[in-house]
């Protein structure tokens, strides 16, 4: 595995998983040795891998009143999928800030369904409103144990 160097100091690497990783339940654990000439270095983390079993179909509706997100999910196999996803909302100098995270699992069969995301009301602080956002937005696959897709940005209603 060759590293290349970023201007801000750090370094990447691009590591092919095995071919029957998406296959495997659990977690993975990577780690790196590396050595600078001046210092030896050793690293290690975990993270999960899956199939893409699913993703956001992206023609959402919300209802503003409610704090309501309905997120149409396309599945490509039976499974339980999991969404959940930051609001924020407009407060003081018209800056968005995180005020509440919502969570919402359902089973679907293959083809998909609507995954309804709820945001509860009493956790917008007075002084903040619409415009809301959705930010880090996730949908999980709790079947076989890991992330399908993650959008920084969601909706803004």
């Amino acid at each position: 595995m060759a590293f290349s160097k970023k201007t801000s100091g750090g370094a990447t690497a691009q590591v092919q998983l095995p071919a029957n990783a998406s296959a495997q339940r659990g977690l993975w654990e990577l780690q790196v040795f590396a050595h600078d000439g001046a210092s030896v270095r050793d690293a290690r983390t975990a993270f999960a891998v899956a199939q893409p079993t699913a993703r956001f179909k992206g023609d959402y509706a919300v209802n503003t009143q409610q704090l309501r997100v309905a997120l149409p999910i396309k599945t490509g196999s039976t499974g339980r999928y999991e969404a959940r996803g930051t609001l924020y909302a407009t407060g003081p100098g018209k800056l968005l800030r995180p005020v509440s995270q919502g969570h919402v699992v359902d089973w679907f069969a293959r083809g998909g369904g609507i995954l309804i995301l709820d945001f509860d009301q009493s956790h917008v602080p007075p002084g903040y409103g619409a415009p809301f956002e959705v930010r880090h937005l996730e949908l999980h696959d709790q079947t076989r144990l890991g992330p399908i897709e993650i959008r920084d940005r969601g909706v803004r209603f």
